[in-house]
């Protein structure tokens, strides 16, 4: 074995990259680490347009995804969720990072004078000045009508996905939607945070004591599942709205998968990408049906004007024949009289005739009665001959 050269390439170094998953929207485990890790990149490394996440060149970003996959790793099979996630992920990490930088006027030494200066610039843009504008103006509005304050949550900065975890191992379940709801909107004492938070739990205990009617037999009613008190609470909110579901966070995609899967818009109305394939080959199938009909009734409309054509083609040949026919009577109609005249004339010649024939029948009929057979004179001689040997 001595003197023997191993050229395999050397054994790769142990990795000890953390692995990940997805569970309930979030990442798993460790989220609150992750997202920590996350935000102190962006303090290592800046770009002069990064005043906001959306002018973030194609190169930074890949930095902060290159610095991810340096520590974290998963499964092949959950790439594209990974990568989906991250992004959204990193996007609203990034625009709060900038947040904070913003107002308390402190950034990191790698947001060099320049750029800073040449950031609080745009953040003094008139396009700029007015989405802060119209994004504050949505953050302080009152859903639940004057009055009735702005929409507020117990959260804190931690994820619903991660209340979520809590209120599972709390219960040793999976909460419904209506548990996630109070459990983030109700205070310690048992007040709301603000009124439509009040009134939409009112009206989910409307709805359950409805459900829980008792029953005829005094039987104990049944106590509705944790599918009903979920589509209870979607009836309550409103269903999905501008791809959200109200109360839900990012737990929506586990308490209401169907209605939250990709490809689907709106409410109750949305419809999966299965189902829009379906309906855009229904509406083909119609429309190749109604190119087929519109050319059937060309060919018609190309056969009747054919027969028009012919038939008058034949009422003007039948009006020439008419024509014809009416000079003909006209021109019989003018020699009538001239018609009369040559019978007239005729007349005695015809009685001349007529009289000459009778004197001839007259004749013939005397010569008959006076004319005799000539085989009555040789009746013996035919006897005679009969005899004769």
């Amino acid at each position: 074995m001595s003197g023997h050269r191993d050229d395999s390439p050397p054994p790769p170094p142990p990795d000890d990259r953390i692995e990940l998953t997805i569970r309930d929207g979030i990442f798993f485990p460790h989220n609150n680490r992750f997202l920590r890790y996350i935000s102190a990149q962006f303090s290592l490394q800046t770009c002069d347009p990064g005043w906001s996440w959306r002018y973030v060149t194609p190169e930074q970003r890949q930095w902060y995804w290159e610095q991810f996959c340096t520590r974290y790793t998963w499964a092949a099979a959950i790439d594209a969720q990974v990568r989906d996630l991250w992004f959204r992920t990193t996007a609203t990490l990034y625009r709060q990072t900038i947040h904070g930088w913003r107002t308390s006027d402190h950034h990191p030494q790698t947001v060099t004078p320049e750029r800073w200066a040449s950031w609080t610039a745009a953040w003094q843009q008139q396009d700029w000045l007015d989405r802060a504008a119209k994004n504050k103006a949505n953050r302080s509005s009152e859903p639940a009508g004057k009055g009735t304050r702005t929409t507020k949550h117990i959260a804190g900065k931690k994820t619903y996905s991660a209340h979520g975890q809590d209120l599972r191992a709390r219960h040793g379940r999976d909460p419904t939607s209506w548990e996630l709801y109070v459990h983030t909107h109700r205070h310690d004492d048992g007040s709301f945070v603000d009124t439509r938070s009040c009134l939409i739990h009112e009206e989910m205990e409307r709805y359950m004591a409805e459900s829980m009617t008792p029953t005829d037999d005094g039987s104990e009613p049944a106590v509705p599942s944790p599918q009903s008190v979920n589509s209870m609470f979607k009836t309550v909110v409103g269903g999905k709205n501008k791809g959200r579901m109200y109360g839900c966070g990012s737990m929506a995609s586990t308490l209401y998968p169907d209605e939250m899967a990709p490809g689907r818009r709106g409410g109750s109305s949305g419809v999966s990408q299965s189902s829009q394939s379906q309906q855009m080959a229904d509406m083909q199938q119609t429309l190749d049906s109604s190119l087929r009909r519109n050319d059937e009734l060309c060919e018609r409309m190309h056969a009747t004007e054919a027969e028009n054509a012919m038939l008058r083609d034949r009422m003007a040949s039948l009006e020439d024949q008419v024509r014809v026919l009416v000079a003909g009577m006209s021109q019989g109609a003018t020699g009538h009289t001239s018609g009369r005249t040559l019978l007239g004339s005729g007349t005695s010649h015809m009685g001349r005739s007529r009289g000459a024939a009778v004197a001839s029948s007259s004749r013939i009929h005397r010569l008959s009665q006076s004319y005799v057979p000539p085989t009555q004179g040789y009746e013996d001689d035919d006897d005679d001959e009969t005899q004769s040997p």
